[in-house]
């Protein structure tokens, strides 16, 4: 748990820094590191001096994403709606074809590491289920429609999104994501306005936004890791200064592991999304399917408590 949050803070500032960087030019790619360890540094130095997320930050940023994902995902449907009929008989064609040159086990092979890939976002389940005590009353029912909204919300930006890939006929461009590369196309053609391109400007707000609700979820890693780190050390499973707090009542020695394992991990890896994801996806399912087999454990031993007897 304590490297699926270290894993955490580095793709979501790795991932930032590829959407801050696709309204830049080319050249500046270079600087990714050095823009990775600065988001780094500044998360770091936030939480040392005990900031923690504020509503007042975090909505804006969320509506923000939200609505401009939700307009340009509708918006750029709506352009090719013509299209949508003969989406499915060609993939269909696609994997089809695809199966008689490969074979049947590397379709497969490809939709379960796709599969893997998508993983990581298992862990707003996660999220929501270790703050279950944090919830408004009742917490049970509260819960249940936090991921509700999560599954609809991440569903249809996720699905919108690969359709938009498929309508819009996207093509990896060098230094830009996917994302930019879409909206970039469903916005070429809008016109200019008081001399500004407002496709352009919509763009950049749109990936400002994309970048700022990943350099949150970043900070998540912070909260959680030290947090691990000091029920750990109450065990006496790590050192027992992880629980110590300073005088701004962090857990300052967690903070500082997290920061550098995190720093350690984006320097080895170049800050590549492609190698972070699948390194992360591989521990989200270790770390999961570690807890549901201590939970099947558990009730393994307490079968009894299960059925109780009231006369």
């Amino acid at each position: 748990l304590v490297i699926d949050y270290v894993l955490t803070i580095t793709i979501s500032i790795a991932a930032a820094v590829d959407a801050f960087f696709s309204f830049l030019p080319v050249s500046w790619n270079a600087l990714k590191p050095e823009a990775a360890a600065l988001f780094l540094l500044i998360l770091l130095v936030l939480n040392l001096r005990g900031v923690k997320e504020s509503i007042k930050v975090l909505v804006p940023i969320f509506l923000g994403f939200v609505l401009t994902h939700a307009f340009l995902i509708i918006y750029g449907i709506a352009r090719h709606t013509e299209n949508i009929g003969t989406l499915f008989p060609a993939s269909v064609a696609d994997a089809r074809s695809l199966s008689s040159e490969m074979g049947i086990l590397f379709v497969i092979a490809l939709f379960v590491r796709a599969y893997g890939m998508g993983g990581g976002t298992y862990t707003g389940i996660e999220a929501v289920s270790n703050s279950v005590n944090l919830l408004k009353e009742p917490r049970v029912r509260t819960g249940k429609w936090t991921m509700f909204y999560m599954a609809l919300s991440l569903s249809f930006t996720a699905g919108g999104i690969i359709l938009l890939y498929l309508l819009w006929k996207v093509q990896p461009v060098e230094g830009q994501t996917l994302n930019a590369v879409a909206f970039g196309a469903i916005l070429a053609d809008w016109p200019l306005w008081g001399g500004w391109h407002t496709g352009n400007v919509l763009l950049i707000v749109t990936l400002i936004f994309e970048a700022g609700l990943l350099f949150v979820a970043a900070n998540t890693g912070f909260l959680g890791g030290p947090a691990t780190l000091a029920n750990m050390a109450v065990d006496h499973w790590v050192p027992h200064r992880f629980s110590q707090l300073s005088d701004r009542l962090v857990t300052k020695n967690g903070i500082l592991m997290m920061g550098a394992a995190a720093f350690a991990v984006l320097m080895w890896s170049g800050g590549s999304v492609e190698l972070l994801v699948v390194l992360y996806s591989i521990n989200v399912f270790l770390t999961f399917s570690l807890t549901l087999l201590g939970m099947c454990v558990y009730w393994a031993r307490n079968r009894g408590a299960l059925f109780v007897w009231v006369p």
